[in-house]
């Protein structure tokens, strides 16, 4: 059950603030997110952040802290890409770096 509220956030996340990744990426990873394909999801995320935009840097944390990869929650990787993201300046990364601290 925890998992579908975590799943229903992150697609929230990602469709609220649409414009924060490049869009192809974005939709992509959104609808990813939506059928549960988070590993595709990853990808597409792992591209824009590629590309520059540290924003996807912060969703690609995200899903590694929700803990619906297939790994599983991967507190370490989650901080590389929230270091990414603090360093470019985004708040909601900062703080949620603080927390993962």
């Amino acid at each position: 059950m925890a998992i579908d509220r975590v799943s229903i956030f992150v697609a929230g996340l990602l469709l609220v603030l649409g414009s924060a990744c490049a869009t192809d990426y974005l939709s992509l990873a959104s609808k990813s997110v939506e059928e549960q394909q988070y590993v595709t999801a990853v990808e597409f995320l792992r591209q824009g952040a590629r590309e520059g935009d540290s924003r996807c840097d912060y969703y690609l944390a995200v899903l590694m802290l929700s803990g619906d990869l297939a790994g599983g929650r991967d507190p370490k990787a989650a901080s590389k890409w929230l270091i990414n993201a603090a360093t470019e300046g985004l708040p909601r990364a900062q703080l949620d770096l603080g927390r993962l601290y």
